[in-house]
Parts: structure tokens; sequence; C-alpha cells
């Protein structure tokens, strides 16, 4: 007996849904359908899977390692499925973007809006991921444009550099330095200055600058989001140096000044391979570079 769709099913809706009665209600079958497939699954694999006990079912370690391998096919029929729906928006009016967090608030809001100014019934989606789930989800061909952190050039995607901008000081509307033109590390000595996460990349790199000038700075906190760093600034707390996507969001209440060292932030577009790109995906990725060139802009004065 070879192991068929209709076991594998059964099998798999136990052990989401913890009883027969209800793996039958989610299957739209009935009880004694989904015992009998569990039993031709056991003989076909020659696994005990559960363990019955009066009106209980029980999986056994054997069922517990089998589902492990029976979820891992199911979520590939899950990344095709959403792959097919992105293929039909494409053809229907929508655009699916996933990028990373630098990106995924303020920027990408002011991109939204100024697409459907031109584009009203477009249908968008937008999710927030770190730089490996990106390129995951654009190789599966779940997204339309990806937007991730860091020099790229992934073989299952095409890839195009979005930008090396510097990184840029951000103070207070009313901090004693905003009416500086070029702020020095020296500028920054014992002032109250929120930072990354340790273990950041960008956070090391802005260390070492800080270090190689012999500045040491108060540092009040340190703050994973760079959206976060933002709302702190504003609220007085101290100053930091970020990316300027994140930081245009939050003008006036903040002011962007370029920093003297240079600490780029590099960002990569990321497409599907093998796929055409619609109108609407090519009019969506012409906002975005208009709206990065326009803030490279602003910083530089």
């Amino acid at each position: 007996m070879r192991v068929t769709l209709r076991q594998i099913e059964a099998f798999r809706a136990i052990m989401v849904h913890g009883t027969v009665t209800q793996a039958a209600q989610r299957l739209h079958t009935s009880q004694p359908s989904v015992s009998r497939s569990i039993q031709e699954l056991e003989t076909a694999t020659g696994l005990h899977l559960f363990k019955r006990a009066k009106r209980r079912i029980e999986p056994t370690s054997a069922a517990s390692e089998l589902y492990k391998e029976v979820n891992r096919a199911f979520t590939g029929l899950e990344d095709i499925a959403r792959a097919a729906e992105a293929i039909r928006g494409s053809r229907n009016g929508a655009v699916r973007v996933v990028c990373f967090p630098a990106f995924s608030e303020g920027f990408m809001a002011e991109v939204f809006r100024r697409f459907l100014v031109h584009h009203p019934k477009a249908r968008l989606t937008l999710d927030t991921q770190h730089t490996p789930t990106i390129v995951e989800a654009i190789a599966a061909h779940r997204f339309d444009i990806g937007l991730a952190g860091y020099d790229l050039q992934v073989a299952e995607a095409t890839s195009e550099r979005l930008t090396t901008a510097d990184q840029v000081c951000v103070l207070p509307a009313n901090h004693v330095l905003a009416a500086k033109s070029v702020i020095t590390p020296a500028d920054l000595r014992d002032i109250d200055f929120i930072s990354g996460a340790a273990n950041e990349l960008t956070r090391r790199r802005t260390d070492e600058v800080f270090n190689a000038a012999g500045v040491s700075r108060r540092s009040v906190v340190e703050v994973v989001s760079a959206t976060v760093i933002c709302a702190m600034v504003v609220r007085g707390m101290g100053v930091s140096i970020i990316n300027p996507f994140t930081a245009a969001a939050f003008q006036p209440d903040l002011v962007m000044r370029p920093f003297s060292v240079s600490l780029p932030f590099v960002a990569t577009l990321l497409r599907p391979k093998h796929r055409p790109n619609s109108t609407l995906t090519n009019v969506m990725v012409d906002e975005i570079k208009k709206y990065i060139t326009e803030i490279e802009a602003a910083v530089k004065g």
C-alpha cells in the first residue's frame, strides 16, 4: 500500500487540531473516514503514529517526526499558492512589496501615497521582514518587489543597488547643534546619544569612528529599531546617527545633518527572476527610486 494525499491530510489535520472530531470537521468528512485514513497511513509507513485511549488520541514520537516532514511539504504547497496569487495580482492591478525595517514605515508610506495618487484602484501589499527572509520570499515569487539591506547578489533574483547614501546625524529640532551644517565626531563629545543594538554592523562601524577620534558619548539607551531611535530623538532624549530614509518621516520634529565621516547605508532592490514585471510594478520601482533621490538631495542641501 502506498501513502496517499488523503492519508497525509488526515494525519496533518489531527496533529494541528488535536482530535479526530475536529480533524473531520476541518476536512469536511466523517470521523470514521479520518480514522480509516490514519490506519491506512500506519500500514503504509509501518509506523505507530497515535496512542488511543478511550476518546483521546495522542501522537507518538514517530508522529512528531513525521509531522515535521509533512509540515515542510505543506509549507512548500502554500508557497506555490501564494506565488500564484502574487502572479494573478500583478495582472489585476496589484503590487506586493516586502522590505526591511528601515524602509517599512514612513518611507514606504510616502511612496504608497504618491503611487495611489495616480493609480487609486491599485491593490497594494506591504510586509516587513529581515533581509534573509526577503531574499527567500522574492525567490519564491511571493512578492513583486523586495527592498533589502546590504549589497546583495542573489542567484534566485534580479538585484540592483538602490542607494549607498551616508548615514546622517539626527537631532531634536531645537538642539544647539542643529545650527551646524555638518556634524563631526568632536561635536558629539559627552552628548546624550541613542545607539543601535550592539550586535548590528552599523552600530559597530559608528563606534569605530568615535573610538578612532577619541571621542566619548553619553550612551543613554540602546535600541534595535531606527524608527524608535527617531521617536526618542523627537522627544529630546538624545541624538543619533542613522539612515536618512527612516529619519525623513520624522521631519520637521527632528533635523538631519550630514555626518563628517562617511558611514554608507546600502540597500538593494530585488525582483523575482524569470518573471516579467508588470507596468504597475515598474511604476512602483520608479516611485521608490524618485523618493530616495529626493531624500539624498535634501541631506546634501
